[in-house]
């Protein structure tokens, strides 16, 4: 009887083994570690995995410049006092909904 419960033991640690593995591998294909702690996010998805969020992080990633050319050439538009020590500050906050 102890026998048969060690074969099942046995059987049970090959096949969580391998689905575990066939997991891993699953996700290693998918998120790019590596990036990821470059750049600072908490998971980021490998360049060409999927065209549309290649796209969205190209997009992202070229945000805080875009962002520093507007607010550049809104304070060329916006009336200050030559009293003032310093010009406006155009403040974007980040908002994810």
């Amino acid at each position: 009887m102890r026998r048969f419960h060690l074969d099942i033991i046995e059987k049970a640690g090959l096949c969580i083994s391998t689905e575990l593995d066939y997991v891993y591998e699953l996700v290693i294909g998918v998120i790019d570690v590596t990036r990821s702690k470059e750049r600072g996010y908490q998971t980021l998805v490998k360049e060409g995995f999927c065209a549309e969020l290649d796209e969205l992080r190209q997009i992202y990633e070229e945000l805080p410049e875009f962002l520093q050319e507007v607010s550049a050439k809104e304070l060329e538009h916006f009336p200050h006092s030559h009293k003032e020590k310093l010009p406006p500050c155009i403040v974007y906050i980040y908002s994810t909904n």
